[in-house]
């Protein structure tokens, strides 16, 4: 999820203004495969769509080539804490 954000505050640039991607829903999770410690991970993070201040992106996770989990993520844009 946090790659989602940040690929979404590099998409938006000085375009974010006083705003920060938060993210508000995850869905169509599914995971896979275990995760075990010392696994190196491989996030790979599409952008879907948006829709006013909303950002659809779309979330996969492999291991050696091996899909782990994937799940989409909404993100929003929230003005940043004074």
């Amino acid at each position: 999820m946090q790659a989602g954000a940040i690929l979404l505050a590099r998409m938006l640039g000085e375009d974010s203004g006083n705003r920060l991607p938060v993210v508000a829903k995850m869905g169509e999770v599914r995971f896979k495969r275990i995760v075990h410690p010392g696994d190196t991970l491989l996030l790979e993070i599409k952008f879907k769509k948006k829709a006013a201040a909303i950002y659809l992106f779309h979330a996969k996770i492999t291991i050696d080539s091996k899909t782990v989990a994937q799940f989409d993520i909404t993100c929003a844009l929230t003005d940043k804490p004074e």
